[in-house]
């Protein structure tokens, strides 16, 4: 992620606070919980598969998308240049999930290899839900940990703190709540990274302003793109339809829908 503070805000101002008032969990279980997320904040914790579990550094790699395809707020946000001129792509859930489950699939001989976890979903705005949403789940807690042994219980919670990072990811401040993102989280185990043959995926890393970022790549091929949509601060919005199926056709992607904004058109 390239902006560590949107799993914070999840944690301190709804998960920590839930926690700590919760009456559905003992006070032990409370400590432990508290322990596991400092060491889900600082990327070293348990991924869990069955009845075993593995330690490894794990990272997270999200591609944000938009229900809202032709947003001010996100022209204003994410285009550019100086002028706002740019365009979007629409895409089909459905579609998107499965390029990516494509791109991201490893095949190995072993059984105790950690799997790619991808999870999605639209993002929650609103506190009252998100501590709803929380509350909900440390419900289930002592029950999944009610006459397990001590081993097992420390898969439990390390499985239940898992739980957490994932709804962590799905919140956000409700000043965002006008780019209406559809999120989609990759978390990737180090020790499965390594750029090798039995992976489709590969791992590319950019300077972003002096500072080394990773980056996942994942192609998508051009047939899944639905529509293209014209940012309504282009000033020539007449010109433009006829311009980018002409583009389409020469990117070989037919039958592709254009949406411009001639009726309400930013001089």
């Amino acid at each position: 992620m390239n902006d560590i503070t949107e799993i914070n805000y999840g944690f301190d101002n709804v998960i920590m606070p839930a926690i700590n008032v919760s009456s559905a969990i003992s006070d032990k279980s409370k400590k432990k919980l508290i322990e596991l997320i400092k060491l889900v904040r600082n990327k070293n914790f348990s991924l869990t598969k069955g009845n075993d579990a593995y330690k490894c550094d794990v990272n997270i790699f999200v591609f944000s998308t938009s229900t809202n395809g032709n947003a001010y707020t996100m022209w204003n946000n994410y285009t550019k240049n100086n002028n706002k001129a740019g365009y979007a792509i629409s895409m089909d859930n459905t579609d998107v999930t499965k390029a990516i489950l494509s791109a991201t699939d490893k095949t190995s001989e072993s059984d105790n290899d950690i799997k790619t976890f991808l999870v999605s979903g639209k993002i929650v705005y609103s506190i009252e839900e998100q501590t709803k949403l929380v509350n909900q789940y440390l419900d289930l807690l002592e029950y999944n940990l009610d006459g397990k042994t001590d081993e097992f219980k420390e898969i439990v919670y390390n499985s239940f703190v898992e739980g957490l990072l994932m709804l962590a990811l799905f919140m956000k401040d409700d000043e965002f709540s006008k780019e209406e993102e559809y999120r989609y989280a990759i978390l990737l185990a180090d020790e499965i990274t390594d750029m090798d043959k039995s992976h489709k995926f590969y791992l590319k890393f950019i300077n972003v302003n002096g500072t080394v970022m990773s980056r996942l790549i994942v192609p998508f091929d051009s047939s899944l793109v639905k529509k293209i949509i014209a940012s309504p601060y282009i000033s020539e919005q007449d010109k433009i339809a006829q311009q980018l199926q002409f583009f389409a056709r020469k990117c070989g992607v037919s039958n592709i829908d254009i949406e411009t904004n001639i009726s309400k058109k930013i001089r």
